[in-house]
């Protein structure tokens, strides 16, 4: 048997971990295309509800510009209320991770574990990013939509 000190196993343990990385960013991706299809879907199932109310808004003298920015700031709201909400879990679950990683593998290197400012930079901006990608559908069909034929429709 080959013995080798903890450091230097632990070292070559991390190391043929390299493609954890990409398999965690291939992951993340996977669920950011996941949230952006559900808020759409969202914001498509409640623009369809709400033919009616967009007719009664342009008949009573709303711009298609206006109704476009009702669905944009609806969308917005609801994509940076569910950004806010895992930006507040990620950072509250990082001390919690880096006391068990520590714990769990017997070494200081999990101890320098954190959440960067940039990556909640970048979570809070896609956040706003998917609310307007997904608004943009229905707000081109808010504009789109004639006050008579939406006073017309039954849903």
């Amino acid at each position: 048997t080959r013995t080798m000190p903890e450091a230097v196993f632990t070292q070559g343990f991390i190391s043929m971990m390299g493609f954890i990385p990409t398999l965690l960013l291939s992951i993340g991706l996977a669920v950011v295309f996941a949230v952006a299809l559900t808020v759409t879907n969202a914001m498509l199932i409640s623009s369809r509800e709400r033919t009616i109310d967009i007719g009664v808004l342009k008949a009573l003298g709303f711009t298609s510009s206006a109704t476009a920015r009702l669905f944009f700031a609806e969308a917005i709201i609801l994509a940076v209320s569910g950004g806010a909400c895992g930006i507040l879990f990620a950072w509250l679950m990082v001390q919690p991770m880096r006391d068990n990683f520590a714990k769990e593998y017997y070494t200081a290197n999990f101890a320098t574990y954190s959440v960067r400012n940039e990556t909640l930079l970048y979570a809070a901006l896609l956040a706003v990013a998917i609310g307007v990608i997904a608004a943009t559908v229905p707000a081109i069909r808010a504009m789109r939509l004639k006050p008579t034929d939406a006073l017309r429709m039954e849903i």
